[in-house]
């Protein structure tokens, strides 16, 4: 899940804060759901074992 989130927070999307969590940069409500929905898909993926191609393919199947 640091991955995802320093990924986002290299694309300026999110500011990670020590102690205090990831606070979501300039995006409306619904891109700050949006960023939260993908941190939880990257994260369940990998717990699942999935590596990036596996991951990146199914959601270029849904597109």
């Amino acid at each position: 899940m640091l991955r995802a989130y320093t990924q986002l927070r290299d694309e300026g999307l999110v500011e990670m804060r020590r102690g205090r969590g990831v606070i979501v940069l300039g995006a409306s409500d619904g891109r700050a759901s949006l960023i939260e929905l993908v941190v939880q898909l990257v994260t369940e993926a990998r717990h699942l074992g999935l590596g990036r191609r596996e991951l990146l393919a199914l959601v270029e199947g849904q597109l």
